[in-house]
């Protein structure tokens, strides 16, 4: 489409015709359109969309290696870097099993080599990620530093201490990683990185979200006395081995923090919640091996006190094990500002329910300001699920302030429920009850209803 004839004419098509062209033009094996996929997809329609892509820097920031692009990952690369100017990026590492060591190291080289224009790293990568990084800081004879001054978020999985680096090497890679103002760090594996990472007073100030897996290789955690803006923290503790002494201060508070995720998959290290002090948070997700556990690991978390809870998850990974689920949450019975409950992997009878969920005397004991339940992988038991939407109905009744929500979302019911719940739907559609009720299921063969208003 060369001319201005025919640039006047092109100029007045209609969108839709200009839609078709597009779809037209593009090849039978294109990837999904996508903010990774857009500049080279739009290269291929026309020369003038050509001419426009390459010279919109913005469409190229962002960079995700973590996908089969069909195509040579260096080149693809290098083009995004040159035609993305000076922008800042966002950089999704190759994937390991996708692509040789030599190239993952050669495309790791490439990106530290504009590091200081990465805004977000994320992705899941080979083991010899901090080799590479050593290989460079150790021959490049340079600053044995990597400067990142626009970096705020570091998302990654996959990485290991790998064994090609001695105890001397992992000490050469201490702090070499400045990033003064990241904010968010979520790290899978992590010792070797959180290691790596340069954490001052000041950068500690601007970090607002942490999240460490596997805290058992993570035997240094001063540092946190110092994140007093730390906003949300997750820690997934494993069983560790014997030997492993752990570096924690007496106490560490964390006066900010409003959210916070534990997963704990052993009771012996369970006292490293011990030394930690959140009077504000506002949202609690636990996920234990057995709930027996729960109250303990309240009672680890609260210290006694009555932080202003408005939310709480809690997962198990021992579904069986739930018979006395509505006595374990009692531990929550001082906390009456509770909005939003989520329960996930467990089984739920009757009496359960009507346990933790039914009214006393008119008066909800326990989440009396309840007004979304949230259920995923639920096993109920007779008729378990009848109860809950009677209960969930009346509570809808006497909460004036807002709408009662409930979704089921996967959750097994016996056989007799499915007339239970069109029989409950159509005795209450003649009444307002102000209550929704959403029932997903990602799984054929299980009966669901989507985004019913009752």
């Amino acid at each position: 489409m060369e001319g201005n004839v025919t640039e006047d004419l092109f100029s007045r098509l209609a969108p839709e015709t200009l839609g078709d062209i597009f779809t037209h033009c593009l090849p039978a094996e294109a990837e999904p359109i996508s903010p990774n996929t857009a500049p080279l997809l739009l290269t291929r329609v026309c020369q003038r969309w050509r001419q426009t892509c390459l010279g919109t820097p913005n469409l190229w920031q962002k960079i995700n290696l973590g996908r089969r692009l069909g195509q040579d990952p260096l080149f693809i690369l290098d083009l995004f870097l040159a035609q993305s100017g000076a922008l800042p990026l966002t950089v999704t590492l190759p994937l390991p099993r996708s692509t040789s060591i030599e190239l993952i190291e050669i495309l790791i080289n490439r990106i530290l080599d504009h590091f200081h224009r990465v805004l977000v790293l994320e992705g899941h990568t080979s083991r010899l990620f901090p080799y590479f990084i050593y290989k460079r800081l150790s021959s490049s004879g340079g600053s044995p530093h990597i400067y990142a001054p626009l970096l705020t978020r570091i998302n990654v999985t996959g990485f290991d201490i790998p064994r090609e680096l001695s105890k001397n090497d992992e000490e050469h890679l201490r702090n070499c990683i400045f990033a003064p103002n990241l904010e968010e760090l979520h790290l899978n594996t992590s010792r070797i990185i959180l290691s790596m990472v340069r954490f001052s007073p000041e950068s500690l100030k601007v970090l607002g979200g942490l999240y460490i897996v596997d805290v058992a290789q993570t035997t240094d955690m001063a540092f946190l006395c110092q994140a007093s803006n730390l906003n949300t923290l997750g820690l997934v503790i494993h069983d560790i081995y014997e030997d492993v002494v752990f570096k924690i201060p007496h106490q560490i508070l964390l006066p900010n923090l409003k959210r916070l995720n534990i997963l704990l998959f052993g009771d012996r290290f369970m006292g490293i919640l011990e030394s930690f002090l959140f009077p504000n948070i506002e949202e609690l997700n636990i996920h234990v091996r057995g709930i027996a556990s729960f109250p303990r690991v309240v009672e680890l978390i609260t210290k006694g006190q009555t932080p202003p809870l408005r939310s709480i998850r809690i997962a198990s990974s021992s579904p069986d094990d739930d018979d006395d689920l509505g006595i374990r949450l009692g531990s929550f019975l001082r906390f009456k500002e509770i909005e939003e409950l989520k329960l996930h992997g467990f089984t739920l009878s009757e009496q359960n329910l009507r346990l933790f969920l039914e009214n006393e005397n008119n008066e909800y004991q326990l989440f009396p300001r309840l007004s979304s339940i949230l259920l995923r992988k639920i096993t109920f038991r007779g008729s378990s699920c009848e109860t809950i939407m009677r209960i969930l109905r009346d509570r809808s009744i006497s909460n004036s302030k807002s709408p009662v929500y409930a979704k089921f979302h996967n959750c097994s019911f016996p056989l007799d429920d499915k007339k239970a719940l069109e029989a409950l739907r159509g005795e209450l559609e003649t009444t307002n009850t102000r209550l929704k009720i959403d029932v997903v299921d990602d799984d054929a063969g299980k009966y669901a209803v989507a985004d019913k208003y009752i």
